[in-house]
């Protein structure tokens, strides 16, 4: 019983996964520094810190027929409202704005608007 509830909740999660926000493809574009996923390779001993921070402080998300264009932040704080700005990123990819809000600002609701 418990092996079948396992399987329906994974499914449940690839499908929602797999359901996009707008319906349209969207593919990230990380940083050069980046690895898997967006995260930064922390593996690369050649990293700087400053690189390191610039990539935490950009973001590009490109689909078939959106784009954000690369969008760079001098601080935590206007990344937050960047990703939150609908029309800085063309109204694309709100999904993945909504993700990349969620792990780079902890305790803030994301609240998209026309700035």
């Amino acid at each position: 019983m418990k092996y079948i509830v396992g399987v329906i909740t994974v499914g449940i999660c690839i499908l929602a996964i797999a359901c996009g926000d707008s319906g349209k493809k969207v593919r990230s574009t990380p940083g050069a520094n980046a690895g898997r996923n967006g995260i930064p390779n922390l593996n690369n001993s050649n990293q700087n810190l400053s690189t390191s921070k610039k990539n935490e402080l950009s973001y590009s998300y490109n689909g078939t027929d959106c784009k954000t264009n690369q969008q760079q932040f001098t601080s935590k704080e206007e990344l937050c409202k960047g990703l939150q700005n609908s029309k800085l990123n063309n109204n694309c990819a709100l999904e993945n704005r909504k993700l990349h809000f969620q792990r780079s600002c902890p305790n803030q609701e994301f609240q998209e608007h026309e700035e």
